[in-house]
């Protein structure tokens, strides 16, 4: 994981991302640090910014963890906010309506995910 001090951020290998599963990444340092994560979600990778719309808090409650326990919905582990896996929509809590900022993925040749940072 690394930034390479413009908007292109390296993850890690897409294969290292599961099925239902989510890899999280820190750029940076506090308070300017900037927190992603990818997802596999019915076989396509997606990545969002790691901040709640409602508190900005980092939505995984352990590690890596950013599914419900039903494996459908994103969850915010700070007010149990739902969001659709596929769009970051939040369908259910305190942010109901606004949606996670997406963010533009690649694979490089080597397998290598990187998220591209908004400007």
């Amino acid at each position: 994981m690394q930034d390479d001090g413009g908007r292109r951020l390296r993850l890690c290998p897409a294969a290292e991302v599961p099925e239902g599963g989510g890899r999280g990444f820190v750029f940076g340092r506090m308070p300017e640090e900037f927190r992603v994560f990818v997802i596999r979600w019915q076989g396509e990778l997606r990545a969002y910014e790691n901040a709640c719309p409602h508190a900005g808090v980092s939505l995984d409650w352990t590690p890596d963890r950013f599914f419900d326990r039903t494996g459908d919905l994103l969850i915010c582990a700070l007010h149990g906010a739902r969001f659709r896996p596929d769009d970051g929509l939040c369908v259910a809590g305190p942010c109901r309506g606004l949606r996670l900022p997406a963010l533009a993925l690649e694979c490089d040749g080597d397998g290598v995910l990187h998220a591209i940072r908004p400007d």
